[in-house]
C-alpha cells in the first residue's frame, strides 16, 4: 500500500447534531491526510443503504454517518434508523470483503466544524490501513 494514499471520507450528519454555527454543509475539506466532504442532513434517519452504496461506488474511500445521541433526536427514532442501516452496510461490506471499517455511525451533539473534521480523520484512520476503495471506478480499462 502507498503511503500516499489519502482516504476520501464523506461525513453525513445530522444538523442537529451540530452548535447551530456550522456552516460546512456538503464542503469538502483538506484534513491530515485525507480529504473530508462534509455533507449536512435534516436528520440521520435520511441515511439509507443505496445512498451509502452509491457514495462507496462514487469513489468515497469512507463513510461516517454522525446523528443525536440517545433520546435528544428531533425525529425520535431518526438516529437509531441511521444506526440499523449503517450497521447493515457493514455487514455487506464484511460479507465482500471490502471492510465493515469503511462505514460507521456516531453519536454526538454541539459539534462544531473542527469536530466533524476529528471525526473525519479517525475514519480515514479506520479506513487507511483497508487502502483505496476496490468500488473506485477508474477511467483505466
Amino acid at each position: 500500500m502507498s503511503d500516499e494514499f489519502e482516504p476520501e471520507i464523506v461525513v453525513l450528519y445530522c444538523r442537529h447534531s451540530t452548535n447551530g454555527q456550522t456552516g460546512a454543509a456538503d464542503a469538502v475539506r483538506k484534513g491530515p491526510g485525507f480529504k473530508a466532504r462534509l455533507v449536512m442532513m435534516p436528520c440521520s434517519s435520511k441515511v439509507e443503504i443505496e445512498h451509502m452504496v452509491k457514495i462507496l461506488e462514487g469513489g468515497a474511500d469512507g463513510i461516517q454517518v454522525v446523528g443525536c445521541p440517545g433520546q435528544l433526536c428531533q425525529f425520535l427514532v431518526g438516529n437509531t434508523k441511521a444506526e440499523r442501516r449503517t450497521e447493515r452496510v457493514r455487514q455487506l461490506l464484511k460479507e465482500i470483503e471490502f471492510g465493515a471499517e469503511r462505514v460507521a455511525m456516531t453519536r454526538k451533539n454541539g459539534l462544531e466544524e473542527g469536530d466533524l473534521m476529528d471525526i473525519a480523520g479517525r475514519r480515514a484512520d479506520a479506513v487507511r490501513t483497508l487502502g483505496p476503495n476496490p468500488m473506485k471506478k477508474t477511467d483505466k480499462p
